[in-house]
């Protein structure tokens, strides 16, 4: 297998152009440039601090098991501001 632009690391200009080549002959070509180069050229790449925090609730996994995504998800966000205030 060939080194190809989707792969981690710098590609080759022979793999974007095989790629380009590839992909263009099912989608338009300015849509391939934006797969390939989706930032143009720009780093949209952003450090931002972020705070993490994990809990161990009892009952979790049965809960998880119980309702849907959505609820489940009100219930934490919930149970976060009585935790936060």
């Amino acid at each position: 297998m060939t080194e190809g632009a989707f792969q981690t690391g710098k590609p080759t200009l022979l793999a974007l152009v095989a790629e380009r080549r590839t992909f263009g002959k099912f989608v338009d070509p300015r849509v391939v440039v934006s797969l390939i180069d989706p930032a143009g050229d720009k780093d949209l790449a952003e450090r931002q601090v972020a705070t993490v925090f994990f809990s161990d609730i009892k009952g979790f996994s049965g809960l998880g098991e119980l309702l849907i995504a959505t609820a489940l998800v009100k219930l934490l966000n919930m149970n976060d501001l009585r935790a936060a205030s």
